[in-house]
């Protein structure tokens, strides 16, 4: 077998979130879990359940590898409720031939398929939307958007083709969807992006042939504004609507004392205008939001962090999305690097908590050696770690306290050097090799050690006084070998 992982969630749901204020519903209490196991290097199996005071589902499936040119998904699950049973199941494919990759899936629903995003739907909320709606889309177009059962079908197919070196790209898709209550769709979509001005242009074009029949398109240009972070423009029309799109963004960086903002205004019948700040600490992420909907306006601060526990410790750090690791840089205020970028700095036992690791890939963390103290010596200053799905490993790079190390001069009882290349070992267990002019590199000594050497004609002994530490650090020696009798 390969790879396993595993995911337990319970909680409360949340509703209404970025767009009603948000709001817990402490009544209603959701358990999920889902475990994935990679048999073979062409096969992974997943198990998934989801379970509620009204509901109970269970569901299973597999992702195939054919011969190397593509993969397939095949999904199945039945639910239950005080008021009926039902199932889905889901097949996907997706291949490549030359440039072109090419995408079909096909899904279903039987009876009355339920699952917890269907029964943590606030109603109150959703009969507000519907009034906001009212007049701008079809009875049959509003039913489709807010209900929250799965549709009883989906079809897709698409292909995309990438040309021009990689700068440019076309993509071709048909969708067709019946959902559980509301308007069938049936849409065809053309979309294109090239590289333009420094930047990447991007329009998209899409009609609806089902029985809400429309025509909806949209053109837009983004660029990178360096430390700023990034702009893009947009126009999207469509139903007799016309919105126009601005947006400025830097994303959030990963080390502690990054700053990330997004500052978006949308220009249509009713003026839509947010912003967004967010700090990144080294226990958690802080984010404030404030927000405009016509006449109204909403405001939010969130803060989002993660306590791990692993061996004699326990690490608080920012929220944990995929994997992690805790380093142990053998001194406090070393800075830790995880891809070449600074992700943190050790505490006052010289550990770190690093959040930001990807699972089942491998991972490069490294030291920041100019903030090593003098006296540390690690083992090594970088590893590679390759962590499974929601947990966490270990990484230890081997510091020990250089000041006790020292080089030291070995003769023989005649006063000559100890010859190149033998090896020996202290009485902590460390292995060493004499260089040139009797010379060795010793390392963990006690403050009186003692050090064997092997030779041709039999081992010698040797005893070396460690300096104190206030004393200034020079080459220890002579220090005679004597033949073990």
């Amino acid at each position: 077998g390969g790879l396993w992982d595993f995911s337990l969630e319970a909680g409360a749901p949340r509703t209404g979130y970025g767009v009603d204020g948000g709001r817990y519903h402490v009544d209603e209490t959701f358990l999920s879990w889902t475990l994935r196991d990679g048999l073979t290097d062409w096969l992974t199996v997943e198990g998934h359940g989801e379970f509620a005071r009204d509901l109970q589902l269970v569901g299973g499936g597999a992702v195939f590898s054919v011969f190397g040119r593509g993969a397939i998904t095949a999904e199945a699950a039945v639910s239950r409720t005080g008021r009926s049973t039902g199932g889905l199941w889901y097949v996907d494919g997706e291949t490549r031939f030359g440039r072109a990759t090419i995408h079909l899936s096909t899904q279903r629903t039987i009876g009355r398929y339920e699952d917890i995003a269907g029964l943590s739907a606030d109603a109150g909320f959703q009969n507000r939307l519907a009034l906001r709606l009212a007049g701008s889309a079809s009875p049959g177009a509003i039913a489709a958007l807010l209900s929250t059962r799965p549709a009883r079908r989906i079809d897709r197919a698409s292909i995309g083709i990438p040309f021009g070196g990689g700068e440019s790209a076309l993509a071709l898709s048909w969708t067709e969807v019946r959902p559980a209550t509301g308007d069938d769709s049936r849409i065809l979509g053309l979309s294109g992006s090239t590289a333009l001005f420094g930047g990447r242009a991007f329009a998209s074009l899409s009609a609806d042939f089902g029985d809400r029949r429309s025509l909806l398109g949209y053109v837009g240009w983004s660029r990178p504004l360096g430390e700023w972070g990034q702009g893009a423009v947009g126009l999207a029309s469509g139903r007799g609507r016309t919105q126009a799109v601005t947006t400025l963004s830097r994303g959030l960086g990963t080390e502690p004392g990054a700053w990330g903002w997004r500052i978006v205004d949308q220009e249509s019948d009713v003026a839509l205008r947010s912003a967004e700040i967010s700090h990144r600490t080294s226990f958690a992420r802080v984010t404030g939001r404030v927000g405009q909907s016509g006449n109204a306006a909403n405001g939010s601060v969130e803060m989002e962090g993660a306590v791990a526990a692993m061996g004699d410790g326990v690490f608080v750090a920012t929220r944990i999305e995929d994997a992690f690791a805790v380093v142990d840089a053998g001194a406090p205020g070393v800075t830790v690097l995880a891809e070449n970028r600074p992700v943190g700095v050790t505490d006052a036992r010289g550990r770190l908590l690093v959040p930001t690791l990807r699972a089942s890939e491998v991972n490069r963390l490294a030291l920041d050696a100019t903030t090593l103290p003098l006296e540390a010596q690690p083992a090594v200053t970088e590893v590679k770690v390759r962590p499974r799905m929601q947990s966490g490993v270990s990484v230890d790079f081997g510091v020990v306290d250089g000041r006790r190390s020292a080089e030291v001069a070995l003769v023989d009882e005649a006063g000559g050097a100890i010859e190149l290349g033998r090896s020996g070992r202290t009485n902590s267990g460390v292995a060493f090799s004499v260089g040139y002019d009797g010379r060795a590199w010793l390392t963990d000594l006690t403050d009186r050690a003692t050090v064997e050497i092997d030779g041709p004609s039999g081992a010698c002994r040797a005893e070396v006084d460690l300096p104190g530490h206030g004393e200034p650090r020079r080459m220890i020696g002579p220090v005679v070998c004597r033949r073990i009798q």
